[in-house]
């Protein structure tokens, strides 16, 4: 039945929307229809059982008066013979002649006579008096409850004596003269004849079972009196109780529940029936409904596209206008051409086109809109969705390219485009009639104003003055179409020469400025990347082989980067491409490795192997830029950033952010200050001391340079010399270290027991073309000894051109110059590749200091090296000791001089000179 039912709603929804909806609505109703009779029966059933409950109510209640009756006043010998005879104690003779018949009755085992505590006399069915003289203590707890709570006690069933097997009843009546107690009566009555005295299995002939108990009196236990069934549950039983004056309860149940099974079944499956029998009424109902519904749809749908017709579109708009006020526009869409394209393309691909309508309405409108198709190729969409004047036209210009009918005709390709119209409520109408009629109206007039030979003419004067976004479209006069066709061939061959590379046939810088406007224009939300790909060094194949080898290499890059981007590939410059990808961020490392292995894999040119390395930008849209040439220029700072410092990159990739955008401005604002400063000579230069571990005083210190930032602090010394290096000032920041350094040295330094200055010289500074002669020349101007300097290298220097900076280091070495090799420990160098080198001084990293507390491997090895050192006549420095328990390991080495903030941080020229006064005439410096 469900089927029947999806069958007459699939113009309204796709079938799988519609599907799931009326079979979920369809289940519940049944399931609540369904529930609805199961719970009228379950009230069926318990108003059936609430009427047996009090039937068992009732009946209860009687057999509590006769429960009461009987054991109070038909068999409570011993209160009728206290009622016979109140003085009894005084009238033993009465007693024993009352006792004596009453013990021959059915059913009495003993009549016991107590006076004070002692039985007075006692008579029992077989006329064993060997109770009389007995204590009260030797009888039961209940004997002496009489005496206790002054009232008459029934008590049972009971032993009989401890050992016997017997059960009975107790009835015992207290003697009281006022509050006295004087004594008491006691009849001891057979618990079977009094059990058969309640009539208790009269309730097991009315169909019932029954259990009646009582509360222990001693320890409030549970004692059982009678019972039908023992195994019986009744804890659902109806029960009542009774005060003797203990309490007694009495449970009964029907035997065969308060509901019978067979009474049961059938109120459950009465319900079930009526339940099942109202779901088919329903779903019969249901299904009648939507038949009417479907054919009263048939009149505002259109059938071949499921859109609505005029009528049904009219109806739509004019409801959201009726049910709540909203502001909201329309378009009116029309494919020129149409009725005479449909009738060349047949009935099978009209019908294709039409039926990939609505899929193409709902992939690119995002907020509620209702769509009609008007007539032929004529659709009209409303979307209740505020908008520019701009914002509507763009919405209108990219759906009439969604719209755009494709179709091959006698193996020719037409397309057709869909001109539009737009209009805003209530701005353009009070009624959606009128609203259309509108839209309609003024589409038509517009192509009547508006020529075909006019509108080619203009087309024709925008593309001469440059622009790029002029389409050539069909129109209804044939010449006019193949004249259209014409010139956008010709547009074509100029738009290959302006905006196409000659050799590389990919997009050029025009390309991708002309390609990325586009983009934006069309949907200015959709996400993209753009890639920058820039070739290390690439120059130096063209001078090192020819510009033809530079011309393949190109060739083979541009073809395997076409892998990747396809169309979106660019050759902006030289060695320089963009490519545009339009992948999900979260595939973003998948390109860049794509385009990592393009570039890694070898390339073979005639009979030479090459293997290049790229520099990679990235920059995303609209997170970074907003328009193409901010885009462009935007990867391109993140590229050349990645020439310049390898900070930041990951493989040499690095994506553009407002982080790096601040990070140039930093920079920039750096060199601006270090400029400054080198004019002004601001640039300051401090001092650390350097401890001689045997003559126990200092004899050296390293230079150091300190840039203020103009906010009272200092730029971190390595981040000047690196942007120095990047922005080719280290050679000046050097000569004025050296030139410093050297003056204070000369004019102050050696007075104050200073032996050796030590100067950080850097790559740039140190292997550029006759470096010597102008470092000498420098120190040589101050009048200071070259060998008074050492000039500290790290691992980098010597690994940029071992051979070069030997030569180098040779010839520095000549004048006197001492050599130190800086960071020792955290490089690649081994002391038997340092012998080939003219180095004096090693001075070992901190980290090797630090780790040689903590670990006994690491001081063997430190200790080790220091020997090595010593035996090849190098000094060594420990550099960055700071706390007294690495100064005691170190002290226990042979290590040479002692450099950190144990001692002292880098001070200006003034603190060191006051620094050096007070210690360096202290025989012996703290520990």
């Amino acid at each position: 039945m469900a089927k029947d039912i999806i069958k007459f709603i699939r113009i309204e929804e796709t079938y799988e929307s519609y599907e799931k909806k009326t079979l979920l609505f369809c289940t519940v109703t049944v399931l609540c229809i369904l529930m609805l009779s199961v719970g009228t029966g379950r009230i069926i059933q318990d108003h059936y059982s609430g009427q047996r409950k009090k039937e068992v109510s009732r009946l209860l209640k009687m057999y509590k008066d006769n429960l009461t009756l009987v054991i109070r006043d038909q068999l409570n010998y011993a209160a009728e013979t206290v009622k016979a005879e109140p003085d009894i104690l005084n009238h033993e003779a009465w007693f024993q002649r009352r006792a004596k018949n009453l013990a021959e009755q059915e059913g009495v085992e003993k009549i016991l006579l107590f006076k004070g505590d002692k039985v007075l006399s006692s008579f029992s069915a077989d006329g064993n008096e060997k109770d009389k003289g007995k204590d009260l203590r030797d009888f039961s707890y209940i004997y002496t409850m009489a005496k206790v709570v002054k009232e008459p006690v029934v008590e049972g069933p009971v032993k009989l004596n401890k050992d016997g097997e017997k059960e009975v009843f107790l009835f015992i009546q207290p003697l009281l003269k006022g509050q006295v107690y004087e004594g008491e009566v006691v009849a001891v009555l057979d618990k079977e004849f009094v059990i058969r005295r309640l009539n208790l299995k009269r309730l097991c002939d009315l169909g019932y079972e029954y259990h009646l108990w009582k509360v222990n009196s001693q320890d409030g236990s549970k004692d059982v009196v009678a019972y039908s069934d023992r195994n019986l549950d009744y804890s659902y039983a109806s029960k009542i109780e009774i005060y003797l004056p203990t309490r007694w309860t009495l449970s009964i149940m029907p035997k065969d529940g308060w509901i019978s099974k067979k009474t049961e079944t059938g109120i459950m499956g009465t319900s079930v029936f009526l339940g099942v029998l109202l779901s088919v009424l329903f779903m019969s109902v249901f299904v009648l409904a939507l038949r009417v519904r479907y054919f009263k749809n048939l009149s505002i749908y259109d059938e071949k596209t499921g859109l609505y017709n005029r009528e049904g579109f009219v109806r739509e708009v004019q409801w959201w206008m009726v049910s709540e006020p909203c502001v909201f526009s329309m378009f009116y869409f029309s494919i020129e051409e149409y009725s005479r394209v449909e009738l060349m393309a047949g009935f099978l691909k009209e019908n294709e086109y039409l039926a990939s309508v609505p899929a193409v309405l709902d992939e690119y409108i995002k907020s509620p809109y209702v769509s009609g198709r008007i007539a032929g190729g004529k659709f009209a969409v409303a979307v209740k969705e505020e908008m520019t004047d701009e914002e509507r036209l763009d919405f209108a210009k990219g759906l009439s390219l969604k719209l755009m009918w494709k179709i091959r005709i006698r193996g020719e390709k037409l397309f057709l485009s869909a001109n539009y119209q737009t209009a805003v409520y209530p701005k353009d109408g009070n009624s959606a009639e009128d609203l259309l009629n509108k839209l309609i109206t003024d589409h038509y007039m517009r192509l009547y104003v508006e020529s075909p030979a006019e509108d080619l003419t203009e087309k024709c004067r925008l593309l001469a003055a440059g622009r790029t976004d002029v389409e050539f479209s069909e129109y209804a006069d044939y010449q006019l179409t193949e004249l259209s066709k014409a010139l956008n061939q010709y547009r074509k061959s100029v738009e290959q020469i302006a905006y196409f590379d000659p050799v590389y046939h990919i997009g050029n810088r025009m390309k991708y400025l002309k390609d990325v406007d586009m983009l934006i224009s069309y949907d200015a939300k959709r996400y993209f990347r753009v890639y920058s790909m820039d070739i290390r060094s690439f120059s130096k194949y063209n001078e090192l082989f020819s510009v033809s080898t530079g011309d393949a290499l190109l060739m083979e890059i541009t073809r395997r980067l076409e892998h990747i981007f396809g169309n979106n590939l660019y050759r902006i410059n030289g060695d320089v491409f963009i490519g545009i990808s339009f992948e999900a961020d979260k595939d973003k490392d998948h390109k860049v490795g794509r385009i990592r292995n393009a570039f890694q894999s070898p390339i073979v040119v005639e009979d030479s192997t090459f293997t290049l390395d790229v520099l990679i930008g990235i920059c995303d849209y609209p997170l970074h830029a907003k328009t193409s040439e901010k885009l462009l220029e935007s990867v391109q700072m993140a590229v050349n950033y990645a020439k310049t410092s390898g900070a930041g990159m990951a493989n040499n990739v690095i994506l553009y952010d407002d982080k790096l955008l601040e990070v140039r401005r930093e920079e920039a604002r750096i060199v601006r200050l270090l400029e400054t400063s080198l004019k002004e000579k601001t640039l300051e230069v401090w001092y650390q001391p350097l401890y001689h571990l045997k003559r126990e005083r200092f004899t050296g210190t390293e230079a150091l340079v300190r840039l203020p930032d103009g906010n009272g602090g200092y730029v971190p010394a390595g981040q000047v010399i690196e942007i120095a290096e990047k922005n080719g000032l280290v050679g000046q920041v050097g000569e004025y270290v050296i030139h410093r350094a050297c003056t204070f040295m000369m004019e102050k330094g050696k007075k104050l027991g200073i032996e050796s200055m030590g100067i950080n010289l850097s790559v740039q500074q140190l292997l550029v073309e006759n470096s010597v002669p102008s470092i000498i020349g420098h120190i040589k101007k101050t009048g200071l000894d070259p060998k008074c300097i050492t000039f500290e290298i790290t691992e980098t220097v010597l690994i940029q051109s071992i051979e070069l900076a030997k030569g180098i280091l040779d010839e520095l070495s000549s004048y006197g110059v001492r050599i130190a090799l800086d960071d020792f420990g955290i490089g690649y160098s081994s002391l038997n590749y340092l012998l080939n080198l003219p180095v004096n001084v090693l001075k070992f990293d901190r980290s090797m200091t630090k780790k040689s507390v903590d670990s006994e491997k690491q001081y063997a090895l430190l200790k080790a090296m220091i020997q090595m050192a010593d035996i090849n006549q190098m000094d060594v420095v420990a550099e960055g000791v700071e706390t007294e328990e690495e100064w005691k390991m170190l002290t226990s080495t042979s290590a040479s001089y002692i450099q950190g903030f144990y001692y002292s941080k880098p001070l200006p020229e003034e603190k060191l000179m006051q620094f050096l006064r007070d210690n360096n005439h202290i025989e012996n410096v703290k520990q």
